[in-house]
């Protein structure tokens, strides 16, 4: 065995690396980065501690790979919710206000249904949730993989009913307070839970919740005459 390898099968390090990054996902989500050791990280996944700086270069490293898998797997949904929302915007200038609005309430709904209640995404909710109140060289790997390109969707959207420009304040406010209700339902699980009396959600109860979203629950898309704007 090399003296600097702690594992020398290949098949045995891409499985010590996977419990690795695991691990890492829910201890980074329920830790600050900071207050993280690499001998908890190695513990919690059973493994040396030399196998963080051997697969990963050390903490830091380890913290980025979970962003990335964070960024691709969420980005991968996100892309599929996403694309089902493309046809009508390539074709906004034919499409009703009524459709654009469905669209947009089935993109937030479907977003709540892929992450609210999810094990594994509510903890990437909470390492994205924290990289907003303390960045890191993380959140650009998060934001451009996952978070943009949702947010930009649900801008144009909204920006088609409000009839205003992609890029304006108004249509980037409006689109960051529908997803943040979504949001909502991560960051304040714990309150959500202790009044539910429960563990955890139930499937019937995500759907409740999705459903709300997507039949009205939600402020309404469409402008209201008169109201102010946020940009003036």
């Amino acid at each position: 065995m090399h003296p600097t390898s702690p594992d020398t099968d290949s098949a045995r390090g891409d499985q010590t690396r996977r419990r690795l990054l695991d691990t890492a996902v829910d201890i980074f989500a329920d830790s600050a980065y900071d207050s993280v050791r690499t001998r908890t990280l190695a513990d919690a996944a059973g493994v040396n501690q030399a196998a963080i700086p051997y697969y990963f270069g050390g903490k830091e490293g380890l913290y980025l790979a979970v962003a990335q898998r964070i960024a691709e797997r969420l980005g991968g949904k996100i892309k599929a919710l996403v694309e089902l929302a493309e046809p009508l915007l390539d074709d906004a200038a034919t499409a009703s206000d009524e459709a654009l609005e469905l669209a947009l309430r089935r993109l937030i709904a479907n977003f709540a249904r892929a992450i609210i209640g999810q094990p594994e995404p509510r903890a990437s909710v909470a390492i994205i949730l924290r990289e907003q109140q303390q960045p890191t060289k993380a959140f650009d790997l998060l934001y451009g993989q996952a978070m943009e390109p949702l947010h930009r969707a649900v801008t144009a959207l909204v920006a088609r009913l409000d009839k205003v420009d992609d890029d304006s304040a108004e249509a980037i406010l409006h689109a960051h307070a529908l997803l943040g209700q979504v949001l909502g339902f991560i960051a304040g699980q714990t309150t959500l839970l202790r009044r539910l009396g429960q563990q955890r959600l139930e499937s019937e109860q995500i759907e409740y919740v999705a459903r709300l979203l997507e039949n009205g629950g939600i402020t309404a898309a469409r402008r209201e005459p008169q109201r102010a704007r946020p940009c003036e």
